[in-house]
C-alpha cells in the first residue's frame, strides 16, 4: 500500500525561499495546474478527512463563480498541551460566531488550509498574492473577479493550536504584522473595486481593524 501512495506523490522542491508560503504555493502550481482542475491546500499540522474532496467537490461544479469551499477547522483533540486544550474553544467560536454570520453579510475568507480551489479562479487572478495574509490577499482578489467563497461547516479539518505562549505570541505577531501588509498593499484596489458591495469593503476593512485593535490595545 505505502508503494502505491508513493507512486502518486510528486515532491516540488524550489531553489529559493522567496514569498515563502505563498511563493511555494505558486511555484508548485504553475507547474502542474494544467493538470489539474481543483487542488487543495494543507499546512505541515493540517488533518484532513479522507471525504474532504467528496463532500467539498460537487460545490464547486454547480454554482458559478465559486472560487473555492472552505471546510471548518477545529483543534487538533489529540494535542496534550494545556495552554491547546484551554483556549481550543476561540477557533470554534471564531467560526460558529464570526464566520459562519459572513456567509450572508459578509466575505468568506480562504483560511489558508483545509479549502477545496477552483484552478481556474486561481490562475484569473494571477495566483496567491506574495504576502504574509496570502489567503486574506487571495480571497479579496477572488471577490474582484467576481468570485466568492463558500464554507461547508459539515466538513471538518483539524490543525494544531500554539502548544506554549511563546508560540502563540509569535504567531499572533505574523498575524499581525500580515495584517498590515494586507491593509495597505491589497485593501486599497478591493475597496476601490465596483464589483464589491459597499458591505462586503465595510466587514474586510472590519476584519482587518478588530484584531489590529485588540492585538495593540
Amino acid at each position: 500500500m505505502l508503494l502505491n501512495i508513493e507512486k502518486k506523490l510528486r515532491l516540488l522542491k524550489r531553489k529559493n525561499r522567496k514569498a515563502f508560503k505563498a511563493g511555494n504555493l505558486n511555484n508548485a502550481l504553475s507547474l502542474i495546474s494544467n493538470d489539474y482542475d481543483f487542488f487543495t491546500v494543507s499546512d505541515s499540522d493540517s488533518i484532513i478527512p479522507p471525504d474532504l474532496i467528496t463532500k467539498l467537490l460537487p460545490y464547486l461544479f454547480r454554482q458559478d463563480k465559486l472560487g473555492f469551499v472552505q471546510a471548518l477547522n477545529k483543534i487538533n483533540p489529540s494535542q496534550n498541551s494545556y495552554l491547546a486544550k484551554t483556549m481550543s474553544f476561540n477557533l470554534e467560536l471564531h467560526y460558529k460566531r464570526y464566520i459562519m454570520p459572513r456567509q450572508k453579510y459578509g466575505v468568506i475568507m480562504f483560511h489558508g488550509h483545509g479549502a477545496l480551489i477552483l484552478t481556474k479562479a486561481w490562475k484569473e487572478v494571477r495566483g496567491f498574492p506574495e504576502i504574509v495574509s496570502e489567503d486574506r490577499g487571495f480571497s479579496t482578489r477572488l471577490r474582484k473577479h467576481n468570485y466568492y467563497g463558500l464554507l461547508e461547516n459539515k466538513c471538518i479539518c483539524y490543525e494544531d493550536y500554539p502548544s506554549t505562549y511563546r508560540h502563540y505570541r509569535r504567531r499572533t505577531e505574523k498575524w499581525l504584522r500580515g495584517t498590515l501588509e494586507f491593509l495597505f498593499k491589497e485593501y486599497p484596489d478591493f475597496f476601490l473595486s465596483k464589483n464589491i458591495s459597499w458591505f462586503e469593503k465595510r466587514d474586510v476593512f472590519v476584519s482587518i481593524m478588530v484584531p489590529c485593535i485588540q492585538t495593540t490595545g
